[in-house]
């Protein structure tokens, strides 16, 4: 993951705008086992009445080279059918209340299994991580997994069972949803410093407390961009590994609003953007990335501009992000 510094002067005094939130993390665990082609319109979950739902979601296949590709399809705040693509991946949406997610896979005829996992995340409620769990290296059981290693100085191998084994050098992370099977997890590195390997675990969804804590800042129905106040969502006295999941979409208008995704790191005291600049499009459709931050980030801070002029009243958005920590 590569680092791009961005000159901007960090103001002497972050003014609060919206509230920063513990959030209730929900399990989204559902799996298509032993499929023998694409298939099309699965439903994965269905959203709740009540509210909007904010969503972290990744496709998880039994192999880096799956016959066929997979698309995750829903309904956004605006109403408008929005899909996303990929083979191995995470994405993060805002979904309608009362709409359902659904899958597809297009491709060739050949054997695969497909899981969808990742996390509702919800300001303010209870946990539903019971079917939630870490591992780092020896014996896995089979399942879905998020495997996550921080980046280092060297070359860096992961070996899944049953799946495969991959190598990152240098600045590079390894972030991975995939099927595993049962047997031995391993990783070797040249690293002198060996950097955090995590595998998120996706049993069976339940109500109970989990190892994950999600951190959010939710800008809804917001029309002032808040450059060149930046919004804090994590901070942190020591170095911690974060997931960052983040999406902006506007009321379809004339208008635009950009969303740029700062991190502070302690090393060389600069802003830094990790590849996550989003751009939340007139015709409302949304713009969303999901990163794994450096295990030296202390500090997660975003803010929003319009394109422009940098500040003041703008178009009607939602914007959110959400810090997971692991």
């Amino acid at each position: 993951m590569k680092l791009f510094i961005r000159n901007f002067a960090i103001a002497a005094a972050l003014v609060v705008i919206a509230t920063i939130a513990y959030a209730g993390i929900s399990e989204i665990n559902t799996q298509f086992q032993d499929q023998s082609g694409p298939f099309s319109n699965a439903a994965v979950f269905a959203i709740g009445s009540s509210a909007n739902g904010n969503y972290m979601l990744c496709l998880a296949f039994n192999s880096p080279s799956p016959p066929v590709t997979g698309t995750l399809e829903w309904t956004d705040e605006n109403g408008n059918i929005q899909t996303w693509s990929d083979t191995s991946g995470c994405t993060a949406i805002r979904g309608l209340a009362g709409s359902t997610v659904y899958v597809s896979t297009a491709g060739s005829s050949g054997s695969y299994s497909l899981a969808v996992i990742g996390f509702g995340l919800w300001p303010g409620q209870p946990q539903k991580q019971g079917g939630i769990s870490e591992v780092s290296t020896g014996s896995i059981s089979a399942g879905p997994y998020l495997f996550l290693v921080q980046p280092c100085s060297g070359t860096s191998t992961l070996t899944i069972p049953g799946f495969g084994a991959f190598q990152a050098e240098d600045t590079t992370a390894i972030f991975l949803p995939a099927l595993a099977s049962s047997g031995t997890l391993s990783f070797s590195t040249t690293c002198l410093y060996p950097p955090s390997v995590t595998g998120i675990s996706f049993g069976t969804p339940k109500i109970g407390a989990g190892p994950l804590t999600d951190y959010e800042r939710n800008l809804i129905d917001w029309t002032d961009a808040t450059y060149p106040n930046y919004e804090r969502v994590f901070s942190s006295s020591q170095f911690v590994n974060v997931l960052i999941a983040t999406n902006i979409a506007e009321v379809p208008n004339n208008g635009s609003v950009a969303e740029d995704l700062s991190v502070w790191t302690v090393e060389d005291k600069a802003m830094a953007s990790y590849g996550c600049n989003l751009v939340a499009q007139p015709s409302g459709a949304p713009s969303a990335c999901v990163i794994l931050a450096p295990g030296s980030v202390s500090v997660v801070d975003y803010f929003t501009l319009n394109i422009t002029a940098l500040w003041g009243t703008s178009p009607t958005y939602n914007a959110e992000v959400a810090a997971i920590q692991y």
